[in-house]
Formats: structure tokens, sequence, C-alpha cells
């Protein structure tokens, strides 16, 4: 069983969680076939499930980040900041958070932000053992520096 009760919403790229629209699709207790028009297809549906999956359980860290990485979709900046900055404050280990977060500062230009929330994220891959994330992380703490590659 996962730890993340909504999991399966999305699966993982690289080291960071991706939506994806694998068949059937599990939420919660409800099983959703995508080629339905009650899939969760459109960005709204899933914003809107997500919701509800944080009024639920607003201490799951999957569902908070995937609301986040939602609320970015919907060009809602504010409020995936706030969800992001409250991870990293509450789950610390939740190591994708880093990456997604800093690159929300960049955009916000908040650089000193993102470089330091970049050097939090490569400490905690560090202590994971997570190789991916840490390369990313350090990837996109240069970039963000001026001193990283394109």
């Amino acid at each position: 069983m996962t730890p993340f009760p909504h999991a399966s919403l999305f699966t993982p790229h690289s080291s960071r969680i991706t939506p994806s629209l694998h068949l059937p699709v599990r939420l919660g207790n409800a099983t959703f076939d995508t080629r339905h028009r009650t899939a969760l297809t459109m960005s709204a549906d899933r914003l809107e499930q997500l919701k509800t999956f944080h009024e639920e359980d607003p201490e799951d860290p999957f569902t908070r980040y995937a609301l986040a990485q939602e609320h970015l979709k919907h060009d809602n900046a504010s409020r995936a900041l706030a969800l992001f900055e409250e991870l990293v404050e509450t789950d610390p280990d939740y190591v994708g958070t880093y990456y997604h977060l800093g690159k929300l500062y960049e955009r916000l230009d908040r650089t000193d932000d993102a470089i330091d929330t970049y050097a939090q994220g490569i400490e905690v891959a560090r202590e994971e053992g997570t190789q991916k994330d840490l390369s990313e992380l350090q990837d996109a703490k240069l970039k963000a520096e001026g001193v990283g590659f394109d």
C-alpha cells in the first residue's frame, strides 16, 4: 500500500511526480476509466477532485503536492506557493517539493529564495540517497546562480 492514498493519480517520471492517464485511474474509493466522460481528463475536474481529497485529509503530503501542481496549471501561483511552502515546513523529507518550489520562486523573481530552497532540497536528497533528485536540484541551483549550463 502506498503511503499516499491518491498516488495512482500520478506516476513517477524522472524522480518527480507527473500526471498520468493510465487506465484505470483510482481516486480514493472510486475507480475511473479514462475513456469515459467521468474520468479526470480535464484539469478543472482534477483540481476539484484534489480539493475534495485535501478537505478529507488536509495532512496528506501527496494531495497537497498534487494540488499545488494543479494550481500552477491554473495560473494560481499564490495558492501553489502557499501549498509548496507548507509542505517544506510540515513534510521536509518530501524531496520533490524543493525543485518545484524553487522553480516557482524563480518564476516570481525571488532568485535568492529559489537558491536557498534548492540548497535545502540538496541536503534532503543527500540524506534520502536520491541521486536523481540530487542531480536535478544541483543543476537547478547552479542555473539560478547563473553558473549552470543550458
